[in-house]
């Protein structure tokens, strides 16, 4: 419609006016002029409307086709259903008293679920091995975005705690006070019991695989600072690799000074005087927690600001690795950019400010970026080490900027959801859509049968040496019943039920299932 087609004046029609038929006439001009641009307006909004109408609908079908097409594992499209406070077992703590560990589940509930079924993300928090839990925001936010990608994710509860030294460390500050250990195999003994833990978690969900919908094919990893450590651990330190000797028995540790009672009473809801001093073999890596669910493949883990206290890169010819996301920060006070020692960049910070002395049992470490270093060294070498995606920022924050907003410098995730989302994408490349179970992780290439099986009084396992074997008996939910060092072993005060009994030999964890009538 063009403006000057419609331009009247009202005026100009009355000039000349002699007789009433001629008014009437003249405002019938009018009339039927006026009803013509109010036809004119009505179809010129019908126009517009139509147009408005028909870009709506066809955002609407080019969002609709873009949603129903969306590939799962990327996209969080799903509604999910979470249970928290699982019990996947019981084991010793560092203090040796029988610890109930506990995890959350999420999946999703309306999905298609694939043939071969659901991917599987353990998701394993921070915390210098002595604080941090599973409720974490990360670690939790993590654990609802997978499950809305199609995922069964968990976040795991691990043991915490480590023996502190008896004596006065002058750089303790408020809250802090367990930081300092009473040595370096504190650390170590740490870091073999949550990988204990989540090897533990993993093969719970797996004999649950029926009920989730799992794909024991697929498994994956994300951890953050110790939840690094530890999921590196699960992914790459196999059972013929040499063990560290702190994790075996070591001499005991004195009782603490009396003046970190409070604090470590408050930390771990116990008094100090029931803590059991010695510090035993903790075992293999492997774990005896819920042996029956063994059969699994990591394909991808992710290290957030973390790393390893020893190389667990040894060559396995054409064996497939799990393949590896690392990110961290270059001036990362907690844990070393590329090697050094675990919290030495506060103490050199502290040593620089205040004159405080090294904090005391601190590790050497290599972080995320010497861990790069060390794969591409052997790459070049000709050994096969596992495909990795690295990312780290340009961000050197100084000392103070750290301690006043850690957060967003540092030990910290500069854009959470950028990498989120480049986590998710490396994974996805990795996900076997094929339904295999292949190259599942084996603790005994060795069989051996429970004798008599079922039993009554006794169970008796024949082994090659029958002396130091850390015997442990334990029932379908992990918790332990008795132990011993040698076969026979009496069962009388067993219920009558299905149990397990592991013990060590040749550096290897044994199981083998018995019936009690």
């Amino acid at each position: 419609m063009r403006k000057e087609e419609h331009e009247l004046n009202p005026n100009s029609v009355f000039e000349n006016t002699d007789s009433i038929n001629d008014v009437s006439g003249k405002i019938e001009v009018l009339e039927n002029h006026y009803f013509s641009i109010r036809i004119d307006l009505f179809n010129y909004k019908n126009m517009i409307m139509k147009k408005i109408r028909i870009f709506v609908s066809f955002f609407v079908v080019m969002f609709c086709t873009q949603t129903a097409f969306v590939q799962p594992f990327l996209t969080p499209n799903y509604e999910i259903n979470r249970i928290d406070d699982v019990e996947y077992g019981r084991d010793t703590n560092f203090s040796g008293r029988e610890q109930p560990l506990l995890l959350n589940i999420a999946y999703p509930i309306n999905d298609t679920v694939p043939e071969c079924g659901r991917p599987l993300m353990i998701i394993v928090h921070g915390g210098a091995f002595i604080t941090g839990s599973k409720q974490d925001g990360s670690v939790n936010f993590w654990m609802e975005d997978f499950a809305k990608k199609g995922y069964v994710a968990a976040s795991i509860e691990y043991r915490l705690g480590m023996f502190h030294p008896k004596f006065f460390n002058g750089c303790n500050l408020a809250n802090y006070e367990c930081g300092s250990m009473a040595d370096t195999s504190e650390w170590h003994r740490a870091l073999h019991r949550g990988i204990q833990d989540v090897r533990g978690a993993i093969r719970y969900l797996i004999t649950q695989k029926e009920t989730y919908q799992i794909n024991p094919d697929n498994v994956f990893m994300i951890g953050e600072s110790a939840g690094g450590f530890i999921v590196m651990g699960v992914a790459y330190d196999d059972e013929g690799d040499p063990v560290d000797p702190s994790v075996l028995a070591v001499a005991p540790v004195a009782r603490p000074h009396k003046q970190y009672d409070n604090a470590c009473r408050a930390r771990y809801s116990y008094p100090i005087d029931s803590m059991l001093l010695e510090r035993p073999d903790l075992g293999s890596a492997f774990g005896i927690l819920n042996p029956e669910g063994q059969d699994y493949k990591v394909r991808g883990v992710a290290s957030i600001y973390g790393g390893i206290m020893k190389d667990m890169f040894f060559d396995q010819g054409d064996v497939e690795l799990p393949a590896l996301y690392v990110y961290a920060q270059p001036n990362d006070l907690i844990v070393p950019f590329n090697k050094g020692y675990i919290l030495g960049g506060y103490s050199s910070c502290a040593v620089n400010s205040a004159g405080c002395p090294w904090a005391y049992g601190d590790p050497y470490a290599f972080g995320n970026f010497g861990v790069v270093k060390m794969l591409d060294a052997k790459k070049q070498q000709g050994l096969t080490v596992p495909e990795y995606k690295a990312e780290f920022t340009d961000n050197h924050a100084d000392c103070l900027t750290q301690v006043l907003f850690p957060q967003t410098t540092g030990h910290a995730i500069d854009n959470f959801t950028f990498r989120t989302k480049n986590i998710t994408e490396f994974f996805y490349t990795k996900l076997n859509t094929e339904c295999a179970n292949s190259n599942v992780l084996k603790w005994s290439e060795k069989s051996y049968l429970a004798i008599p099986n079922p039993a009554i009084n006794t169970i008796t396992v024949k082994t090659k040496d029958n002396a130091g074997l850390n015997i442990i008996v334990k029932d379908q939910l992990g918790t332990i019943r008795m132990k011993a060092q040698s076969f026979p072993v009496g069962i009388e005060t067993l219920l009558p039920g299905i149990y397990y009994i592991s013990f060590y030999e040749n550096n290897l964890i044994h199981v083998v299932k018995f019936s009690k009538i």
